[in-house]
């Protein structure tokens, strides 16, 4: 796969960025496979000619997400960690639910692009660093907890937290306070 020319002036890096900003509403709105390089640049407001020398492909531009989203992880994962040494076990279930809801923008297309070609490792990339990420903050919470316990807490915990998104939509229609008690679940969980 081409690989993405780096900007060398500050109006590339702002194309870049618009660029970048056009993808993730295009693969947001349309999906990975229907989206069109002309629909990114349109987009953009850009000459196709303007993305193809920042982008050689669609695969270049998934990449460039996945790095772009990779960065915004790391720091949000670091700042989890080093907050989760000052809470309860409450806080730490209140904040992976917080977390869970908060939507960055680039997560919408990067769902739609993890079925692009060559992007099968970065779902597993993803998912390793947010199991690492919780075992890190249930070990702060908790320093006695054993390090492997600390590992399957977090599968466990991931699990719980992909079906946050669904208890709000279900809260929305029946008002069953579903996601107060998945957090009365998760407080239990982290602190026994």
């Amino acid at each position: 796969m081409a690989q993405p020319k780096a900007p060398r002036r500050r109006r590339g890096v702002a194309r870049v960025s618009a660029l970048l900003e056009s993808a993730v509403a295009t693969f947001a709105q349309k999906g990975y496979e229907a989206a069109t390089m002309t629909e990114i640049a349109a987009r953009a407001d850009t000459a196709i000619g303007s993305l193809y020398q920042f982008f050689p492909s669609k695969e270049a531009v998934a990449a460039a997400l996945f790095e772009r989203y990779g960065e915004w992880m790391e720091q949000s994962q670091a700042e989890l960690v080093k907050k989760a040494s000052t809470l309860s076990p409450r806080g730490l279930a209140d904040l992976l639910i917080a977390r869970r809801l908060e939507v960055p923008p680039e997560r919408a297309a990067l769902l739609a692009v993890m079925d692009a070609p060559g992007s099968a490792g970065q779902r597993a990339r993803f998912g390793e660093a947010t199991l690492r990420t919780i075992a890190l903050a249930l070990r702060a919470v908790n320093p006695s907890l054993p390090q492997q316990r600390c590992r399957a807490m977090a599968r466990l915990i991931v699990q719980v937290l992909k079906q946050v998104p669904a208890l709000v939509e279900e809260d929305r229609r029946h008002h069953l306070g579903l996601v107060r008690e998945a957090r009365k679940l998760l407080t239990l969980y982290i602190a026994a």
